[in-house]
């Protein structure tokens, strides 16, 4: 039921983001939530706005048809918030992620890589989602890292970092997630070998 949601809200979630990327640019960084509950305000302010003219409006009025569109438009953006709200509370999303970092090495070689990789989760911006970076353990490659998952901006991207390895980036889904999916990773030495 959630993938049904997180499908139809996939869009309405790229625009927000869309918009807090270019206000980054701005040096302005509000959270997700802070930007949605403004936006659910300004669409909440339109539709009312609209419904009051359309009051005003005669029924044959060619704008009559301008406002409409417009006040469900908005209408809609306004119940997109909200049942992207209610999703996120009807169905949370773990605060832990779990895999195995795999490294093309064996032996003490492959324990000193290991040794030296970190895994960290990022949100859409780019930002670490966990206040450290996540070491594995050397023997098996297993990691876990436990987050505190911010309203309306979950982790999006698993990076993988070693020393003598090129970084790995791998996009992470709300569906992987409330399906407690295992992110292995492999990292490559740099030149292959």
């Amino acid at each position: 039921m959630a993938e049904i949601f997180d499908w139809l809200l996939n869009p309405v979630r790229a625009v927000f983001e869309y918009i807090l990327t270019l206000l980054a640019k701005l040096n302005i960084a509000p959270s997700v939530f802070a930007t949605q509950i403004l936006a659910l305000l300004v669409f909440l302010g339109a539709l009312l706005y609209a419904r009051k003219k359309l009051k005003s409006l005669a029924p044959n009025d060619p704008a009559r048809l301008t406002w409409t569109v417009g006040a469900t438009v908005c209408g809609l953006i306004g119940a997109a918030i909200l049942t992207d709200w209610a999703v996120q509370l009807l169905f949370p999303l773990p605060n832990t992620v779990e895999g195995t970092l795999i490294v093309n090495a064996t032996g003490a070689e492959r324990s000193r890589f290991l040794f030296d990789s970190h895994v960290e989760l990022l949100d859409f911006r780019g930002h670490r989602v966990v206040s450290g970076a996540g070491t594995p353990e050397t023997s098996t490659g297993r990691y876990e890292l436990a987050f505190s998952p911010e309203f309306s901006n979950p982790p999006r991207t698993l990076l993988a970092t070693a020393a003598c390895c090129d970084s790995v980036r791998r996009a992470i889904s709300r569906r992987d997630l409330r399906a407690h999916q295992a992110f292995d990773v492999t990292i490559t030495r740099r030149g292959g070998r």
